[in-house]
């Protein structure tokens, strides 16, 4: 149970950065939308085709001829309120999609993130289709079959009773089992298939593969984020349930004009309410209760991050590795170590000449000894006569030419050195 309540930590936290650390009004105006379309599908309720019928003829036989009378009417209405449906599902899945990308990277890119996993859209639109429709036939089936064995074992003396008891029984057994098979298929298709989508944009088959057989590895884990998961939604779902039912009794009183209203007209009421009054007021709700789907996907992150070892599903600011966010700044210097003394060197054998190659590259390397070089045989300067030999005589060179003598220039003679003359000074001597 430790990946559990270490991701609810870090889910917490995660919720109180986004929400309040600050308050981002575009953030929350983004995020309040999204959740709204996410429950857009609440809103189409086909009972306003056929509610004041029920209202207003109480025998079969005049609700069989009124419907009768209105049945064109009705095949067009519910024609409309299936395309209606069908664009709001889309839409709803596009914005549980976009909610998670959102809440991973911390910023809400609408229009992004629907380009970016539009295949992952269709995929989940295309499977809440198919899901539906099962859903509607499984209903169908089991209350075929409750009504069968209702009536068979009604065919006794004490048929009646009995066959009642044993239908709600088998009622109270069923309804067990499908809400444990609801509760959790909606944590694993919420909490690990729409995760795995999102940030490993893979199919979402593979998705529910994938959860399966995490969910058979790490079965305690699971159960124990299938807790924490159900307890955040039974609280939000708490919540929302006590403001819609004091607001349903608020408007039905505005209503009625305070008082004397029929109760048998609570129907029709709660139609328009749903229809006209309470999306507004749950849009307000939605705002007032926006931690919450925070705080549920943010865990679910964290928690498919701690299972699987993918820091994708971390905050991008956190994926350095699986660890935490690292303050910004230098890097430390390492401790200064000083190098470890080399071995001293053992002297080698020389048994010859120690040429430059022979100086180890190593320390502790051996020396080896130089190969003696190879003699090299001395040149043979002898002429080499491969052909007959030419004995013509070789004729003498001439002689050089004779140059003519320069002139000698005349020799000029001193003029006498008179005694009386006096000898010029002689230059003083450097000391």
């Amino acid at each position: 149970m430790a990946h559990c309540t270490d991701a609810f930590s870090s889910g917490w936290n995660r919720m109180m950065k986004l929400a309040f650390q600050p308050v981002r009004g575009a953030f929350w105006l983004k995020g309040v939308l999204l959740l709204f379309l996410m429950q857009a599908m609440q809103y189409c309720n086909p009972s306003f085709l056929y509610g004041d019928l029920i209202r207003e003829h109480r025998e079969a036989d005049q609700l069989a001829e009124a419907l009768i009378q209105r049945l064109p009417y009705m095949l067009a209405g519910l024609v409309m309120f299936m395309l209606l449906g069908i664009v709001l599902g889309f839409l709803s899945s596009a914005a549980r999609i976009i909610f998670y990308q959102g809440v991973q990277r911390g910023t809400f890119q609408i229009r992004g993130d629907f380009a970016r996993h539009i295949g992952s859209i269709i995929s989940f639109f295309l499977w809440n289709i198919c899901i539906i429709i099962l859903a509607f036939i499984a209903a169908m089936l089991v209350g075929g079959v409750l009504v069968g064995i209702m009536m068979l074992l009604g065919a006794g003396s004490n048929g009646v009773g009995i066959g009642f008891m044993l239908l709600v029984l088998i009622g109270l057994v069923i309804g067990l089992g499908l809400f444990v098979l609801s509760t959790l298929y909606v944590v694993l298709l919420d909490g690990v298939v729409i995760p795995q989508m999102v940030i490993e944009e893979t199919g979402i088959l593979a998705a529910w593969g994938r959860a399966l057989s995490l969910l058979t590895e790490h079965l305690f884990e699971f159960i124990g984020f299938i807790v924490i998961r159900f307890v955040i939604g039974f609280i939000m779902g708490l919540i929302i349930f006590v403001c819609y039912f004091v607001m349903s009794i608020f408007i039905m009183l505005i209503v009625a004009g305070g008082s004397g209203f029929d109760p048998s007209s609570f129907a029709g009421i709660s139609q328009s309410i749903n229809s006209f009054l309470m999306a507004p007021l749950m849009l307000v709700l939605t705002a007032f209760l926006f931690p919450f789907p925070l705080l549920s996907d943010a865990y679910s992150l964290y928690f498919m991050r701690a299972i699987t070892g993918d820091s994708r599903y971390q905050p991008p600011n956190e994926q350095d590795g699986g660890g935490a966010q690292q303050p910004a700044g230098p890097a430390p210097e390492p401790p200064f170590s000083p190098a470890p003394p080399r071995p001293p060197m053992e002297p080698a054998a020389q048994t010859g000449p120690v040429h430059f190659n022979d100086i180890p590259v190593e320390a502790g390397a051996p020396v080896q000894a130089a190969s003696p070089a190879p003699e090299t045989p001395a040149p043979d300067f002898s002429p080499s006569v491969t052909g007959p030999i030419d004995e013509t005589p070789l004729e003498p060179a001439p002689e050089p030419s004779s140059s003519p003598e320069r002139p000698i220039p005349p020799t000029v003679e001193a003029p006498p050195c008179d005694e009386d003359t006096p000898a010029p000074p002689e230059p003083p001597k450097a000391q």
